[in-house]
């Protein structure tokens, strides 16, 4: 199933060109699994709603290697590049590290706290993706503003092979 979201996460990216509305698209499906384990109390009746539940729930796995898209990207600049995939995986591993402790035994055997944490971060990615994209937007305006006022311009790409930073780089264009 891991693999068939990849395949359409890649596949919906490169269709729509909006990498980051993808990605809450599907936050979208964990939320609503998420929602279903709270909500339905576990029974022979329910066993295999819940577990439909649950599988519909590892659609999030499809946005890491969106994540790391968005970071070649929007990253210009070797240093740069380099600094930004070291500080994410730093944060991809302290994640890693932190959410065992979001189950804690006191909370079993349905873990309903847990689950409502895991709304929660959804709820923060999706607001992250909302707030990167605005930003993006935001500078590729300014970017083609001042790109637009200036009078005589020496090349289009004329800094291609310069090792200038997105910020510096005035051809440079954030992807969405």
């Amino acid at each position: 199933m891991t693999v068939l979201m990849y395949m359409l996460i890649a596949f919906l990216i490169t269709k729509t060109k909006q990498t980051l509305y993808v990605m809450i698209g599907f936050c979208v499906p964990n939320i609503v699994g998420t929602i279903v384990l709270i909500a339905v109390a576990p029974s022979p009746s329910t066993k295999g709603g819940l577990v439909v539940a649950f599988y519909i729930m590892q659609c999030f796995q499809a946005c890491n290697p969106a994540i790391f898209l968005m970071l070649s990207r929007n990253s210009a600049g070797q240093t740069k590049k380099s600094i930004t995939y070291a500080i994410t995986y730093i944060g991809w591993a302290g994640g890693n590290a932190i959410a065992p402790q979001i189950f804690q035994s006191i909370w079993a055997p349905r873990y309903l706290h847990s689950l409502e944490i895991h709304i929660a971060l959804y709820g923060c990615f999706i607001i992250t993706c909302l707030l990167t994209r605005m930003l993006l937007v935001r500078r590729n305006k300014r970017k083609q503003a001042a790109q637009a006022s200036e009078v005589a311009v020496a090349g289009a790409n004329s800094h291609a092979f310069e090792d200038l930073t997105d910020l510096d780089n005035p051809d440079f264009r954030y992807s969405l």
